[in-house]
């Protein structure tokens, strides 16, 4: 079963015990100091975004009162570093964890534990070794005993928490809730040796003659037993045989500097298993817990024949390809799939770890492989990468993946309907109606897309260029009406709009229609479910591009590019801007197109308290926290920045901004038209009933700020 250091020590106090050796990662050697320099960055890597599996952690456990304490037998070094990785992110971050990491105790030695005891309740902060080394700072502490200086365990934790600190320090945002989450990026597996009746007597015979069984060894032995017990004798033999030659060759070029087999073979082992598992619907746990050493759960999996078969049919079609860069390279150039490391294999035997998008293309591969499929991989996997990543959610105005463990059953049957199909991808997608593990809106796309690809050939490279850009894709979903009534002529256009600022887009999409999204709800200035909306921007571009709701919106707008197109794309635009803004100066759209400075920043977001009389404010952020602006009040200010107080006139949280000039004064809308306070009011509204006639709102508070800089009061 997977662990995380957290739910260890929940579940068990960790004792290590006597007959273990020093704290060896600590060590000043060459050979500690390398392993210092490549574990350590693995394990800010790991919180980071990379899931680190720290492999198997060996002991027993004993009950003793009410506790059951673990003894590790294999796995001390790393539960000691991740010890005081856990104690260096609780104290930098000021966390709770403390108490917990009191269930973590050396009986090594009576110094190491008094050490530990003391370390753990020590209340030293961040700032107290801003300039000296960490370990400087520990050794200066009044509980810090001479004696200790010469303790091998303690002076190796005080290597590595200094080469921890070296490596965490910049990072500002807070690690240790990621580490005590369920979702951990860092894991191992843990065996309790008496439960195969084994115990400290297997550590000592195994240390007398040299090395201890490792867990891969392990690994091997319980497998080939399991197939034994399972009546499969004959490919029990296989197995032993085909490790040791075929597929170590298989393995040879990702043995890392562990220079051994073990962890990529576990991890395509791993991978194989959970294939078979997802299609006979064993339970999720399994999956998401990724339990696939434990060999109770094997036995579930591979209780069938033809399971067992499975993992060797896939083991020995994967050998068999020769080139397996040039494999991923020439299907990914003719559909790439918007992963970062193209050779999916490489990547799963080197790291374990894949996404679901990821596992999803690499059973394509294996099945299209197995079934002597390969000419329709590049067809095969832009249908399915175009589908999967269509299997979202929204949120805020951005979209997540929404694959679940419940969906890769459904998806892995699809791609095998499609692989089997007698027929090329595309006419099968014009045969089907349904496809299991997408809805009919998904496949229905597809299905449009085959029928332009089988009717008008001279499409197929434009069509497969737009849905190849990052932003889409392969979603056509506002696009795709556009596409087949403009064909070629639409992709370049698109190709530079995206990549151009999306103020100039939404300014002249908003001539077409009022098209804001409702986000959520804000507290702004009287009221408390003032309406957020957004309009897309370079941080959204993927909501404006491929909202369905969006389709007829862009279906106008790129009716009305075609009849306006100027020489290029921003020239086209600014002619849609300025031509084409048929918006009442009494509505808030009409400012928006108007003036670029409201559509300037990369978020695109608007509380509106009261949109008829303008109330309206502008984050800088996607909620009330961050700062914000009446976009009206910016406009006039990026008019007049002399006679303006921008930072005095943008507030926070559930403020109404106002517009302060240089001289201290403000002034504001109500009711959509212009005030003052009132020792100015006077003179002020004189001058405004002069000055207001035919003219918008900026263009009067651009008037009106030059009038307030010079009056006096009343």
């Amino acid at each position: 079963m997977k662990y995380t250091f957290a739910n260890l020590l929940e579940e068990y106090r960790i004792h290590i015990p006597i007959i273990q050796r020093d704290y060896a990662q600590g060590r000043k050697d060459e050979k500690a100091i390398a392993v210092r320099k490549q574990l350590v960055p693995l394990l800010k890597n790991a919180v980071q975004g990379e899931p680190l599996d720290f492999d198997f952690i060996y002991g027993t456990v004993k009950e003793k009162g009410k506790d059951e304490i673990l003894y590790p037998l294999d796995g001390q070094q790393r539960l000691t570093t991740l010890f005081l990785l856990h104690w260096y992110l609780n104290m930098k971050e000021e966390g709770s964890f403390g108490e917990i990491l009191k269930r973590f105790s050396y009986e090594t030695r009576i110094t190491t534990k008094e050490f530990i005891e003391h370390l753990i309740e020590s209340d030293f902060r961040q700032k107290d070794y801003e300039i000296e080394l960490l370990s400087e700072v520990i050794r200066n502490e009044k509980w810090f005993r001479h004696q200790w200086r010469f303790d091998p365990n303690i002076q190796g934790m005080l290597e590595m928490l200094d080469t921890i600190h070296f490596e965490f320090k910049s990072i500002s945002k807070k690690v240790l809730p990621l580490l005590l989450d369920a979702d951990c990026p860092i894991t191992f597996a843990f065996m309790d040796l008496d439960q195969f009746q084994l115990g400290e007597e297997l550590y000592i015979k195994m240390n007398a003659r040299g090395r201890a069984l490792t867990s891969f060894e392990n690994f091997k032995a319980q497998f080939e037993q399991l197939l034994e017990s399972l009546g499969n004798h004959e490919k029990m033999n296989d197995f032993s045989y085909k490790l040791d030659y075929e597929w170590t060759n298989l393995m040879w070029p990702y043995i890392g500097l562990e220079k051994t087999i073990d962890r990529p073979f576990l991890n395509i082992f791993a991978f194989i298993s959970s294939i078979i598992q997802v299609r006979s619907y064993t339970a999720a746990d399994v999956f998401l817990n990724k339990r696939y050493l434990d060999m109770n759960v094997l036995h579930e999996i591979y209780k069938e024949e033809s399971s067992v078969q499975y993992l060797f049919d896939v083991l020995k079609i994967w050998s068999e390809v020769e080139n397996k860069d040039d494999l991923f390279s020439v299907t990914q150039q003719n559909a790439p799939l918007f992963i970062t490391e193209k050779n999916i294999f490489k990547n799963l035997v080197e790291r374990g770890s894949v996404t679901l998008p990821e596992r999803i293309y690499f059973y394509t591969y294996t099945q299209a492989l197995l079934n002597g499929k390969e000419e329709k991989l590049p067809a095969l996997l832009r249908v399915i990468r175009n589908l999967v990543l269509r299997v979202r959610q929204e949120r805020k105005g951005e979209y997540t993946s929404n694959l679940r463990y419940d969906n890769i059953s459904e998806i892995f049957e699809a791609v095998d309907l499609l692989i089997e199909s007698p027929h090329s991808i595309y006419t099968t997608l014009q045969k089907i109606k349904k496809l299991p593990g997408f809805t009919r809106d998904s496949l229905e796309q597809e299905r449009k897309k085959a029928d332009l690809i089988n009717t008008r050939s001279d499409l197929k490279e434009a069509l497969f260029e737009l849905e190849d850009l990052k932003v889409l894709s392969g979603n056509l979903s506002t696009l795709q009406g556009a596409f087949e009534k403009y064909g070629k002529d639409l992709v370049p256009i698109v190709k530079e709009m995206i990549a151009i600022d999306q103020g100039l887009v939404v300014r002249a999409l908003l001539t077409c229609n009022d098209y804001k999204h409702l986000l959520g709800y804000s507290t702004l200035g009287d009221y408390y479910n003032c309406e957020r909306y957004l309009y897309g921007g370079n941080f959204r571009r993927e909501f404006l591009w491929t909202t369905p709701k969006l389709n007829k919106l862009w279906e106008e707008f790129f009716d009305r590019y075609f009849s306006m197109k100027r020489s290029s794309v921003k020239e086209t635009l600014q002619n849609i801007i300025d031509t084409m803004n048929s918006w009442e100066h009494t509505h808030y759209a009409y400012y928006f197109i108007k003036y670029p400075i409201i559509f300037s920043n990369p978020i695109l977001t608007f509380v509106f308290e009261r949109e008829k009389e303008m109330l309206i404010e502008k984050l800088s952020g996607k909620t009330m926290q961050s700062i914000h602006i009446n976009p009206i009040y910016e406009a006039v200010i990026n008019e007049l920045p002399h006679l303006c107080n921008k930072e005095e006139s943008a507030v926070k949280l559930d403020t109404r901004s106002k517009l302060v000039t240089v001289s201290g004064k403000a002034l504001w809308l109500e009711n959509s038209k212009w005030t003052t306070s009132d020792q100015f009011k006077s003179k002020f509204n004189e001058a405004k009933a002069q000055h207001s006639k035919g003219i918008d709102l900026v263009e009067q508070g651009v008037r009106l700020v030059k009038l307030l800089n010079n009056l006096k009061a009343n």
